[in-house]
């Protein structure tokens, strides 16, 4: 298991297919660094209908609160068969120190 050093969570919307859905996210920067940089995963869970009638392969987009669009992925194939409920992230390793860190996902701010 990961340890956390920052974790928020925040609404957005969540677009596929021309279309949006509000959504809550959370985004978290866990304690070890990669590459001297922070890892920082931004996830959704995202209703698996709302997902499967729009068309879903492995992607959606997730409009953040300050307007950022970020692309998250799902794990396989998503059939009817998943929980009602499917989690979609992304992970980002390009912030090497906290003030960059705090620019590019300011819902960490607090």
């Amino acid at each position: 298991m990961t340890n956390t050093l920052h974790k928020a969570d925040a609404t957005g919307k969540l677009e596929l297919a021309n279309e949006t859905a509000p959504v809550s996210y959370s985004v978290t920067v866990a304690t070890e660094k990669e590459n001297g940089n922070f890892t920082v995963t931004v996830l959704v869970k995202a209703p698996r209908d709302w997902l499967l009638k729009r068309g879903f392969t492995s992607s959606a987009t997730l409009v953040r609160h300050d307007g950022d669009k970020v692309e998250l992925h799902h794990d396989g194939e998503l059939d009817v068969g998943e929980a009602v409920s499917v989690e979609l992230s992304a992970v980002d390793t390009s912030c090497a120190d906290d003030s960059e860190l705090q620019r590019k996902f300011p819902e960490l701010r607090g």
